[in-house]
């Protein structure tokens, strides 16, 4: 994948610019590069990207930075809308924490100034009084720990890969644990020291995740409900808008 991809539109001047890509049918980007700093943004559908072995989702609520040079590869689902923001590495915020991957909390003025990057093609001037508000709400862009970030830890990172493929999946810390070879214990302290979650935590967010691309897809809030282990449409429904910000049948309609 080139540095500026050549299939989508270049919106802004050489310092930076945005480009906006609708996906037809699931894709998937090798690992590569870019010369500069990119920030990714699927506001609608979804995707992951991994950098570094560790993988991310890519959602709504979610932005993932990646600083030049570092590899990455990015899977993106059919119908997913991807927003992507490059920019020099003298343009970067200041800080030693801009030197690594993150994923970012989206909020929604900073996602109204990529969004009109990205779909408004605006004049120079507009361009980079957007980019100055960009570069202050970004010096203060607070990390998300993602609901799929995998943990490094081999015992860890089977059971999460497990529950990915299964988020129905209703077995305890104590049978995953004892399917993995260790104790409940060390794989609650692996889980919390890799990803930033308890074991708990992060499969409710892989469940709610996995119900989500399913919404999107056009099932049934009971049918996503049930395929992603909750006993009732009505818990479902509660976890989604505690997590989300509202019902799933609103995101669906939002995000289409």
């Amino acid at each position: 994948m080139p540095d500026r991809p050549a299939d989508v539109a270049q919106l802004t001047a050489s310092e930076f610019w945005a480009a906006h890509s609708l996906v037809a049918t699931e894709s998937w980007f090798e690992p590569h590069t870019h010369a500069e700093d990119h920030l990714a943004w699927v506001r609608r559908g979804t995707g992951e990207i991994t950098v570094a072995g560790v993988r991310w989702d890519l959602h709504a609520g979610a932005m993932v930075w990646v600083p030049a040079g570092v590899v990455h590869d990015v899977a993106l689902r059919a119908g997913a809308d991807l927003l992507s923001l490059y920019a020099n590495v003298g343009l970067r915020p200041a800080g030693p924490s801009w030197v690594r991957a993150r994923v970012l909390h989206a909020d929604r003025l900073l996602s109204a100034v990529v969004e009109h990057l990205a779909d408004d093609s605006p004049a120079a001037g507009r361009r980079h009084l957007c980019w100055t508000l960009y570069s202050d709400l970004m010096a203060d862009a607070t990390d998300l720990f993602d609901s799929l970030t995998l943990p490094t830890d081999p015992p860890a990172r089977l059971v999460a890969e497990q529950v990915l493929r299964s988020p129905g999946d209703p077995r305890g810390i104590e049978a995953w644990a004892s399917g993995a070879g260790v104790s409940s214990r060390t794989l609650m302290r692996a889980f919390l020291r890799d990803t930033g979650c308890t074991f708990g935590r992060w499969r409710t967010l892989a469940r709610l995740n996995a119900g989500a691309a399913l919404i999107v897809a056009g099932e049934p809030v009971h049918v996503a409900a049930e395929a992603v282990g909750y006993r009732t449409s009505s818990g479902f429904i509660a976890s989604f808008r505690a997590e989300f910000g509202t019902t799933p049948e609103k995101y669906r309609r939002q995000l289409r």
